[in-house]
């Protein structure tokens, strides 16, 4: 896990994103990653999720961690849909 400092947090987040310099990379890179998410989400074993899992966050069950990154990423696409409103885009995508 890297950093969980705000500033050390946004430059390490910064140095992850340099190599993406187009919208394609971008979604080659989301596409990838959910894929190796979902295939790795496949494979834990069902007695796995009610095994604690120690976050820099707390202590959470797998079952319940393992939805993080959705939630996280759906706040993001939010964020996304508004900007794209103030700007007059009223297409919902």
């Amino acid at each position: 896990m890297p950093p969980t400092n705000p500033a050390q947090m946004d430059a390490y987040c910064r140095e992850q994103e340099k190599p993406q310099r187009s919208r394609e990379e971008v979604v080659k890179l989301i596409q990838d990653n959910s894929a190796a998410y979902a295939a790795w989400l496949e494979g834990i074993p069902e007695g796995k999720l009610a095994e604690i899992w120690n976050s820099p966050f707390g202590d959470f069950p797998i079952g319940a961690a393992i939805s993080f990154p959705v939630f996280h990423t759906a706040g993001h696409v939010a964020q996304l849909e508004y900007i794209q409103t103030i700007y007059g885009d009223r297409i919902w995508h």
